[in-house]
């Protein structure tokens, strides 16, 4: 039983770390995509990083790509944080292309510019599930 009594003061603060960013910049704030889908993303300045997590509810073969104009670097992860696959410019043009056997289970996609991540600029991401 606790019985002392007194003042105290109690802070909150809150950092936007992630502010004007359109993905969260680690894992923990990674944005939901689904399986078939294209999501736009932006990398606002050099060494941003854009989280996605991908649920996959069966096995099969997972492609994930960047398509537009700007250099992408990308990697997945599986749910240990091993990485899967990574890729700077299998992809057309200078986007990143990672194509792997999974299971089913959640993945993580991080997509940084490429060129040392220094690239910026606007890209879509596609995710998609080939079935066996």
């Amino acid at each position: 039983e606790r019985t002392q009594t007194g003042a105290y003061t109690l802070q909150v603060g809150f950092t936007a770390d992630d502010a004007g960013d359109d993905h969260g910049d680690r894992v923990e704030r990674a944005t939901r995509v689904g399986v078939n889908t294209a999501t736009a993303g932006r990398l606002e300045g050099a060494g941003d990083v854009d989280y996605f997590q991908v649920a996959v509810t069966a096995a099969g073969t997972l492609t994930v790509e960047t398509v537009g104009e700007t250099d992408t670097y990308g990697y997945v992860r599986d749910g240990t944080g091993a990485t899967l696959g990574h890729d700077e410019e299998a992809g057309a043009g200078a986007n990143f292309r990672v194509v792997q056997e999974v299971e089913a289970g959640t993945y993580v996609v991080a997509v940084v510019g490429g060129a040392a991540r220094t690239a910026i600029g606007p890209y879509t991401l596609r995710v998609s599930l080939a079935t066996e």
